[in-house]
């Protein structure tokens, strides 16, 4: 600084100066009191302090030219080649130009007002122009493009300027560290040539003016390294996606509050040198979040896509950026669905997860509690989650500031349930059964009773039910009870009603209008001890063999009056045969009724039945089409009780005298030979003779017996008209029989619904009363 005894008196024009008291510098010689134009006090307090008391200023470029002159304003005092020269607050800028060789002009907080004087475009010996935070009016002038030799900073912010920006700037082309044209009221479009700064790096600010119009796509020309800030504008059209080539910026790109429309570009995954700041809200845009936003793994913080209209999901891909630690900001759009579970990869996030105002929908995953080190603001209210909080998510909320997730969501209630007023009681996560029998209730079975994933009965039986059984409710925990029972169910048994292993009672489908296959899916059914009742139903095929895993099975296997075909399989020999860990692990065994009658089973009965040492109630096999011999292991039956029926059939050859004595101790009905062929010799099955109708030997030619005389002609006729009127009696006889027949069986498939492949049913009814008070015996009943 310039010895204070050099300075003219009163320099500091009577203001404070920064320096507040009179000081003394280290040549003895005294400022003019409430006056520190040059800091020379404050120098002093650093040398005596042991600091450098030289003004503080960025390192210059290593490229930078030598700086001959300093045009230098801050606080209202004016620096130039070491003289002090004050003025008033609100000042106009001076009109006198420094000397031609001045390299940097700093006007700071000066308050000058007026407009920039077009002579200023003279000082092409600049390197930094700087009018920063001060009143100036009028247009920027188009000669200012002629500072080619600005590299350090094109820094006019702050006033209130208006007209556009000059399309003469792109002739900067030397300038690498900052222009900033913020605040400062600017109309008009961004210029394409901005593209030609081609050796701009550190910072371009338009932010906060009335700029309108596209981002010129020639952005991407740029070698910028970090802080585009365009926000607060009103700027429109779509994003370019040459911004994707800004590959070199590492931090702050901001294009918050404008009005850009369409869809985020995917080319915002190519900036992958991005570690900090990318801000793009409150504005129009539309489409989804770009998968390739997870491309961005060097991402630490601020990444803001707030206030636009954003739909589809939140991408998995998100989970990729491990590195980032707070500020996510995906709040007040239309992301819709599930959060995904990849967020809970982000383990190193500490704060402000922000997911609020959205239509997420679907159970909040537990993999959020995965962020352990979250400290605050994890923020996910007015959405539609659902279902209940996870623990591990309640866990990390303990220890954490501002956790805001019930309101506006509806957990405690079951995902994807829509309130059903047949069923007002259900809808909420504890719910632990669904228990409507006869109630009623018409229509079909929603295919969201599925989502209650604590069920453990379903009792929908005896109500006026149709359609199909959804595939969905193979979804439930079902543990002791499946009764639909007694309805108007149609189409097949679903296969997905195999999931149901930890059932133990009570798979009660019959009754209905059920057709098709039994599902051999229903074999892992393996601990269910209890009712296999699927009778009076129009299933069809073979019985899977896959029954015989049914190992705990003890009471009840029912299947009358379907359309079950082939041979009984050996397998159900094996039913009840499982150690039961609820009995010690004893073997209980089958008990109650095996009733397979009424269906259109053939080939012998197996031997394998005669296992089934502990049936007591009956077996039932009546009204089939099974032949050979009756077995005489059934004879080893001897705690059947009530029923031993299998007449018509067609079973042969002796009756066994084991099997005859169980008539002495079934009650009920004990029926065998009714409608078999019991004492006849079994037939031996022989290949089927095909029938021909090939005319003897008197038909292919007369004898002299079929020749009729002239006189016999008349009676002959007439004895033949007599036969053709018989025989058209008995076809007219035949054909409504058939058709009466044909509509009987017509209007039971149509009650019944047919088979899934085409093959007829009918929906029986059983045929005898098995109950109390039915005589004993062959003649009984």
């Amino acid at each position: 600084p310039v010895p204070p005894s050099s300075m003219p008196t009163g320099a500091c024009g009577g203001g404070d100066g920064g320096g507040g008291a009179a000081a003394a510098d280290t040549s003895g010689g005294a400022l003019p009191a409430g006056c520190d134009c040059w800091g020379v006090a404050a120098a002093a307090a650093a040398s005596a302090a042991g600091r450098d008391p030289s003004p503080q200023r960025s390192a210059p470029h290593s490229e930078k030219p030598p700086r001959t002159r300093r045009w230098y304003e801050r606080r209202r005092t004016t620096r130039y080649r070491g003289m002090a020269m004050g003025h008033p607050m609100g000042a106009p800028l001076p009109t006198t130009l420094p000397v031609a060789d001045t390299t940097d002009i700093i006007y700071v907080d000066a308050g000058y007002t007026g407009t920039i004087p077009t002579e200023f475009g003279q000082l092409t010996a600049l390197t930094e122009l700087s009018m920063v935070g001060n009143s100036l009016t009028g247009t920027l002038p188009t000669e200012l493009g002629n500072l080619v030799s600005l590299d350090d900073a094109f820094n006019i912010r702050l006033s209130p300027l208006s007209g556009t920006v000059p399309t003469e700037l792109g002739k900067l082309r030397n300038l690498e560290g900052v222009m900033c044209l913020d605040t400062c009221s600017l109309t008009g479009v961004i210029p394409s040539q901005i593209g030609q700064l081609i050796g701009f790096s550190q910072i371009i600010a338009f932010s906060e003016n009335n700029l309108n119009g596209p981002v010129p796509t020639e952005i991407g020309q740029l070698k910028l390294e970090m802080r585009l800030y365009f926000y607060s504008n009103k700027l429109s059209s779509s994003l370019p996606t040459e911004i994707g080539q800004l590959s070199r910026m590492t931090a702050d790109l901001a294009l918050n509050h404008n009005s850009f429309t369409g869809s985020l570009p995917t080319q915002l995954g190519q900036m992958a040198s991005m570690s900090n700041s990318i801000q793009i809200s409150n504005g129009r845009l539309t489409g989804s979040v770009p998968t390739e936003i997870g491309q961005l793994t060097n991402m630490e913080s601020f990444l803001v896509l707030t206030r636009q209209s954003l739909s589809g999901t939140i991408p998995t891909e998100l989970g990729n950026l491990v590195k980032y630690e707070s500020k996510l900001y995906l709040s007040h759009n239309s992301l819709s669905r599930a959060i995904p579970t990849q967020v809970g990869h982000m383990d190193a996030m500490r704060s402000e997860l922000r997911l609020e105002h959205n239509v997420l929908s679907s159970s909040l995953p537990s993999q959020l509690g995965l962020l352990t080190d979250f400290e605050s603001e994890l923020y996910l209210f007015s959405n539609q989650l659902c279902d209940d909080l996870p623990t591990q998510v309640q866990a990390i909320s303990l220890n954490m500031d501002s956790f805001l997730a019930t309101k506006g969501n509806s957990f405690g209630t079951v995902c994807g349930w829509i309130d059903d007023a047949r069923f007002p009681d259900l809808g909420t996560t504890d719910t632990t059964e669904i228990a409507y029998n006869n109630a009623y209730i018409e229509g079909q079975i929603p295919t969201e009773m599925g989502l209650f994933t604590k069920v453990t009965s379903l009792e929908l039986a005896a109500n006026i039910l149709t359609g199909s059984i959804p595939t969905q409710l193979g979804q439930l925990p079902l543990r002791s009870s499946f009764q639909v029972w007694a309805n108007m169910l149609s189409s097949k048994l679903p296969t997905e009603l195999g999931r149901y292993t930890l059932l133990t009672s009570f798979f009660s489908p019959f009754s209905n209008e059920l057709i098709g296959p039994l599902p051999t899916e229903l074999g892992n059914l393996g601990v269910l001890e209890e009712e296999m009742f699927v009778q009076e139903n129009c299933l069809s095929g073979t019985i899977p063999t896959e029954l015989g895993k049914l190992g705990r099975l003890i009471a009840g296997f029912v299947a009358y009056g379907n359309w079950f075909t082939g041979a009984i399989p050996t397998e159900i020999g094996d039913l009840g045969s499982a150690p039961n860990p609820d009995f010690d692990g004893m073997v209980v065994g089958f008990d109650y009724d095996l009733d397979f009658d009424q269906n259109h089973l053939s080939s012998a009965i197996p031997t394998e039945l005669g296992r089934l040492s502990f049936l007591s109630e009956g077996l039932n096999l009546h009204d089939n089409r099974l032949s050979q011999a009756v077995p005489t292991e059934l004879g080893q039956l001897t705690s059947i009780t009530k029923t031993f029926l299998l007449y018509s059939n067609m079973l042969c050859s002796d009756m066994p005298t084991e099997v005859e004595a169980l008539s002495t101790s079934v009650r009920a009905a004990f029926r065998v030979k009714t409608g078999n062929e019991i004492g006849s010799t079994c037939p031996t099955p022989s290949p089927t003779r095909l029938i021909t109708f090939a005319p003897t030997e008197s038909e292919k030619s007369p004898s002299t017996d079929d020749t009729l005389s002239a006189d016999d002609t008349s009676g002959h006729t007439s004895s033949q008209s007599m036969d053709t009127i018989e025989q058209a009696l008995i076809i007219a006889l035949a054909s409504m029989f058939v058709l009466v027949l044909a509509l009987l069986v017509r209007s039971d498939l149509y009650r019944c619904g047919g088979d899934s492949d085409g093959s007829d049913g009918t929906l029986h009814n059983k045929l005898l009363n098995e109950g109390e008070g039915e005589d004993q015996g062959e003649d009984g009943g």
